[in-house]
């Protein structure tokens, strides 16, 4: 069954909303800290001591210099690209790590 654009649009909305201290650690093994600091959620960054931060849906690597949305996060994770044709795969994954279902 194919979905209607606007469906698409809401789904992409609320990932995008997701807190970054909501998606951070169930995306990753990383937890947030008070004061808005974690260790880079990247997999080839080796973060001993937090040195990314994180503020509403975003968070930020002040050592490695990469940071983003939960968009960014999930295609360093999965290797799906978070533009193009891929993007539809990459929301679907999102989700499926997120809510557990498949969406």
């Amino acid at each position: 069954a194919r979905i209607d654009t606007d469906t698409k649009e809401r789904a992409t909305e609320a990932l995008a909303a997701i807190p970054s201290e909501v998606y951070i650690p169930v995306l990753t093994d990383s937890d947030p800290l008070p004061g808005g600091r974690v260790r880079c959620p990247l997999p080839d960054h080796d973060d001993r001591h937090p040195s990314a931060t994180y503020r509403k849906t975003v968070w930020y690597c002040h050592r490695c210099g990469e940071g983003g949305g939960i968009f960014q996060l999930g295609s360093a994770l999965s290797g799906l690209g978070d533009l193009g044709d891929e993007f539809g795969e990459l929301r679907r994954w999102l989700a499926e790590q997120m809510l557990g279902v498949t969406a």
